[in-house]
């Protein structure tokens, strides 16, 4: 499976009910083992897609002191407060603390746009006006300056 196909996929199962969303439901708000799994179903009805995820996102490239490719610890993908797929790599459980690193800022970017579509927060806003702790000689900046990242190619990575 090519990489679009991949990510149009996981789109899909992850954010599908996003235009559709109704009122926030009165459960906990992540995936506890109450929350139904539905991994077997999705193993069962898309089992080449789950092949190419797995493939994908789990299979290291050279040696681990290269840190080449994709290096996936766990993902989850959950939809409609179910699991539909999970996985862990390298010696990391359900239980094992991990480092958010980018995903951090993605929560943070799309509740961001999300607060910014209905209304209750814009973008060129003072951080002050929502942090009124903030340092005063920090007031210039907007909520719009937290969001940039960069590619550092020293790292590897994108940083902030």
């Amino acid at each position: 499976m090519k990489r679009p196909a991949l990510i149009a996929f996981v789109a899909a199962l992850s954010w599908g009910g996003l235009a559709h969303a109704a009122a926030c439901p009165t459960r906990p708000a992540w995936p506890t083992a109450g929350f139904p799994r539905r991994t077997d179903e999705t193993a069962r009805l898309f089992p080449d897609r789950v092949k190419a995820l797995d493939d994908y996102m789990f299979t290291l490239k050279g040696a681990n002191e290269d840190r080449l490719g994709i290096r996936t610890d766990a993902l989850m993908v959950i939809h409609q407060g179910a699991v539909f797929y999970e996985r862990y790599a390298r010696g990391y459980t359900a239980e094992t603390p991990h480092l958010a690193w980018s995903v951090s800022k993605t929560v943070t970017q799309l509740l961001t746009g999300m607060a910014v579509s209905n209304g209750a927060l814009n973008i060129d806003d003072s951080v002050c006006k929502h942090y009124p702790n903030a340092y005063s000689n920090r007031c210039d900046l907007t909520v719009r300056h937290l969001f940039p990242a960069q590619w550092d190619p020293k790292l590897g990575i994108h940083v902030t």
